[in-house]
C-alpha cells in the first residue's frame, strides 16, 4: 500500500509540474525573449529580393511593397521580426540569422501612414509662414492592417489637386510610416505596447535614411516628376533671405521652390539657363514630336514670360505639339496640366530641349 501511495503522489506530482509548466512556460519564453525595441519601414521593389530601410529608387509604375521590420535586442545581436525575404539598411545588409517572422504571444497589428508636407502650396508672403510649414503623418485606414502590404505612391496632400489633375499621377516622392500595436489578448481595446518608425518629427534630420520611394517617370520628363507629392513653397519679394533654406529643402526633396527646382532640373542635364537653345513654336502649327532639333520631346521646357513647364506627354493630336498635350505645371502645387489650361491667347511658346542624365 505504501508503495502505491508512493506512486499515486509522485504521479499526481508530475501532473501538477507538468500543468504549470503549460501555465507559465509561454510567460517565462516571452520575458527571457529578446527585447523590442524600435519599428522600421523597409520597402522592396518586385524582383528584388530585398527590402530596405531607406530612400529607394524606382521607375514610375514599378511594384512595391512595404514591409513593418520590428527590431529586438538579443543576446547575440540585433534581430529584426519581419516578414521581408531579405533585408538592409541602406548598404548595409542585415545577416540571414538575425530575421524572424513574428512568434511572440502578443498579437502584432499594424496602421500604416504616410509623411508628407501638410498642404500641397504655401504662399510664403512673410517669415512666420514659412516657420508654420511643417510635415504630418496622415493615418492610410484604407490599406491593410498586416507585416507586409502592396505600396503605392498617392499623397494625401494634394487631394485638393486632383480635380486639377488631367491624368493621375503615377509617379512623385512618398514617404512612410508604420505603427506596430502589441495585444495580450485579442479583446483589448488599447495596445499593451506601441512601437513606432521615424515620424513627421524625425524627417528633416534623418531625411537620408528616411524610408522613402522615389517614383521617377521614364525619359526626360523623370528627375521633374519626382517633385510631385511635394509641398511647393512660394516665396515672395519680402521672403528672398528664404531662398537659402528653400533650395536646400528642393535638393532634398523635402518641399519646392520654382526657382530652385528649375536650378535643379537643368543641373541634372548638365546645362544651365544661359546655355539654353530657345525656340519659337506655335502651338497651332504643330511641330512634330521626336523629330531632332525640330521636334519636341518629353522633359522639354516651354516657357511664356516667367511662365514655365516641363513637356510631358503626347496626348492630343498624335505625332504632334497642341494645345491638348500635357505638362507638369508647378505653379501652386505640381500637377498635370493640358497646355492650353497653362498657355493663352495667340498659342505661341518658347521650347528649349532639357535631356536629363539618367538618375
Amino acid at each position: 500500500m505504501k508503495s502505491d501511495r508512493t506512486v499515486f503522489w509522485v504521479v499526481s506530482l508530475l501532473v501538477v509540474v507538468v500543468f504549470l509548466g503549460i501555465l507559465f512556460f509561454p510567460k517565462a519564453k516571452e520575458r527571457l525573449a529578446p527585447e523590442l525595441m524600435q519599428a522600421w519601414v523597409a520597402v522592396e521593389p518586385a524582383g528584388s529580393g530585398l527590402a530596405t530601410v531607406g530612400p529607394v529608387k524606382i521607375e514610375a509604375g514599378t511594384s512595391f511593397t512595404l514591409h513593418a521590420v520590428l527590431e529586438a535586442r538579443g543576446r547575440k545581436g540585433p534581430i529584426y521580426y519581419t516578414e521581408a525575404p531579405a533585408l538592409a539598411f541602406g548598404d548595409q545588409r542585415v545577416a540571414a540569422e538575425a530575421l524572424r517572422r513574428w512568434d511572440r504571444m502578443q498579437e502584432a497589428r499594424f496602421l500604416w501612414l504616410t509623411v508628407e508636407g501638410a498642404v500641397p502650396y504655401v504662399k510664403v508672403k512673410k517669415v512666420e509662414d514659412f516657420e508654420r510649414f511643417r510635415w504630418t503623418e496622415f493615418l492610410r485606414l484604407d490599406w491593410p492592417s498586416s507585416w507586409s502590404i502592396p505600396g503605392t505612391v498617392d499623397p494625401v496632400n494634394d487631394r485638393q489637386l486632383v480635380h486639377r489633375h488631367a491624368v493621375e499621377p503615377r509617379f512623385g516622392t512618398q514617404r512612410y510610416q508604420v505603427r506596430i500595436e502589441l495585444y495580450d489578448t485579442d479583446r483589448q481595446l488599447i495596445p499593451t505596447v506601441r512601437f513606432s518608425s521615424w515620424g513627421a518629427d524625425r524627417l528633416p534630420e534623418e531625411v537620408e535614411r528616411f524610408p522613402t520611394v522615389h517614383a521617377a517617370e521614364p525619359g526626360g520628363a523623370g528627375p521633374a516628376s519626382l517633385f510631385f507629392g511635394l509641398t511647393h513653397l512660394e516665396l515672395s519679394a519680402q521672403t528672398s533671405e528664404l531662398l537659402g533654406e528653400v533650395t536646400l529643402l528642393t535638393r532634398q526633396k523635402l518641399a519646392y521652390e520654382r526657382l530652385p527646382l528649375l536650378a535643379g532640373l537643368l543641373d541634372s542635364a548638365g546645362t544651365a539657363l544661359g546655355q539654353l537653345a530657345w525656340r519659337r513654336v506655335d502651338l497651332a502649327a504643330g511641330p512634330p514630336w521626336g523629330n531632332g532639333s525640330d521636334g519636341v520631346e518629353s522633359g522639354d521646357l516651354l516657357q511664356v514670360g516667367e511662365r514655365w513647364v516641363v513637356l510631358y506627354q503626347d496626348a492630343g493630336r498624335s505625332g504632334v505639339l497642341d494645345g491638348r498635350d500635357l505638362c507638369l505645371d508647378f505653379a501652386t502645387g505640381a500637377t498635370i496640366r493640358l497646355l492650353d489650361e497653362v498657355f493663352t491667347g495667340s498659342g505661341e511658346v518658347e521650347v528649349a530641349r532639357l535631356t536629363a542624365a539618367e538618375g
